[in-house]
């Protein structure tokens, strides 16, 4: 003998509301040049260390923004460069993600703070950042998405460290 449940339809129609009003909605992002430029030097200032005295930069991939705008979402890549001779050297780096807040200010947005997940990356601890939405685009199950960001930010970063110190590919 089978039994069925159904749920009249208010019921359900109210029970989808409530669990979609738990999870935050994200909405496109698209930064102005000056942003993007913030929040970068944001990045080398908060995120990025200098274990060798060289310069750092902090290229970056948006993943989201929450329907508020006051989170951005991003995965960056901080690396340390420095001039050894006329060969760029590859010092500290990390890549990770943030959780900035933000703070519209004119026609820019202003980082007022961050988060970023402890060492050990439990899904637990991640959770408390960030949503799932953003979790999923970590890419952490799928290797060449990964992979594609993370050679993708270090090209980024080694091409600006060759701009800054002038070296020519």
């Amino acid at each position: 003998m089978k039994i069925h449940h159904h749920l009249p339809l208010a019921l359900l129609s109210a029970l989808l509301l409530a669990l979609t009003a738990c999870v935050p909605t994200l909405k496109p992002v698209s930064l102005s040049q000056q942003s993007t430029d913030q929040i970068e030097a944001y990045l080398v200032r908060n995120i990025g260390i200098s274990g060798f005295g060289g310069e750092v930069f902090c290229p970056f991939d948006v993943l989201g923004q929450d329907s508020s705008g006051t989170k951005l979402y991003v995965w960056t890549l901080c690396a340390e460069y420095q001039l050894v001779g006329n060969e760029l050297e590859m010092g500290t780096a990390s890549s990770l993600p943030v959780s900035l807040t933000m703070e519209r200010q004119g026609e820019s947005l202003q980082v007022t703070g961050h988060q970023t997940p402890p060492e050990g990356w439990s899904a637990g601890a991640l959770e408390k950042i960030f949503p799932a939405a953003i979790i999923e685009r970590f890419c952490m199950q799928a290797p060449d998405c990964y992979n594609e960001r993370a050679t993708r930010l270090q090209q980024q970063a080694e091409q600006a460290a060759r701009d800054f110190y002038k070296i020519n590919p």
